[in-house]
């Protein structure tokens, strides 16, 4: 029996402008009526995710961070979060500063970046956003950005070389993670996160075998999770990486509500009733 439905965010449910379509909330609004339990995971911080979370009725878990952090959306309890291990973060910092790379740490208060062009996108979120307003801060100050709290830090990379040279560079770090969250975004996390661990840790405890979840992403980030559960779903937008690992592709992208086409077709694709 299914009982939970769990979605990426950025090139999956939401369409090229960051907005969700009426077509894709209705379609899992009706998903929810049924009795199936409604989750995001997502790369996006609480505060950037929130909004959508409200708007498709998430009655479940909040995968946020690409996984360093597990809440419950309506209690806002903590179920899980693993921050970055101090050492790792200040490497990582020291090394995008020398390299002069855009970067933004993600950390328990809010984003702090070292570039003025990342700040307009916050700036832009807060205006658009007013009840979930991002603190965010402006700092190349190693021992402020060291200290913090890091979910994880994302590097923000125009070309697949230097992706390419920042991982060989990186990888000797043993308790680290690198994976690609868009074209130009490589995250850095805790070794032991991603949105695959967090949807395995709260199906644990809220006792949902994962043959009983269907999934739907479009990244790199979300191969490992649309691979784990019982349908996985990479978007036909997808990286080649999603759809080797899932079970399906939709035959929509996400800005035609690719996720509203398989829902609303879902029979056709279950194993058994909802």
């Amino acid at each position: 029996m299914l009982k939970l439905a769990i979605f990426d965010l950025d090139h999956t449910l939401l369409n090229d402008d960051k907005t969700l379509s009426k077509v894709n909330q209705d379609a899992i609004q009706k998903l929810k009526n049924q009795g199936v339990i409604i989750a995001c995971a997502t790369g996006r911080n609480e505060m950037m995710a929130r909004p959508f979370a409200r708007k498709v009725g998430v009655n479940g878990p909040l995968i946020i961070n690409n996984g360093a952090l597990l809440k419950d959306f309506e209690s806002g309890n903590i179920l899980y979060e693993r921050p970055l291990e101090k050492p790792d973060q200040a490497f990582v910092i020291d090394y995008a500063l020398e390299h002069d790379l855009n970067y933004v740490v993600y950390t328990d208060e809010g984003v702090i970046t070292t570039r003025k062009d990342r700040l307009s996108v916050y700036q832009g979120w807060n205006q658009a956003h007013p009840s979930d307003k991002l603190t965010y801060q402006q700092s190349d100050d190693r021992a402020v950005l060291k200290a913090k709290k890091a979910y994880k830090i994302l590097l923000i990379i125009e070309d697949e070389a230097t992706i390419t040279k920042v991982k060989a560079d990186l990888v000797h770090l043993n308790d680290i993670a690198m994976i690609k969250s868009s074209q130009t975004f490589l995250d850095v996390m805790h070794r032991d996160v991603d949105k695959a661990e967090a949807l395995k840790r709260y199906c644990t405890y809220a006792k949902i075998p994962l043959k009983d979840v269907i999934a739907f992403g479009d990244n790199d980030n979300d191969a490992a999770m649309l691979k784990q559960v019982g349908y996985g779903f990479a978007m036909k937008n997808g990286t080649s990486m999603a759809k080797a690992h899932a079970d399906y592709i939709t035959e929509k992208p996400h800005d035609q509500n690719g996720v509203a086409d398989i829902l609303n077709q879902l029979d056709t694709y279950l194993k058994y009733d909802i």
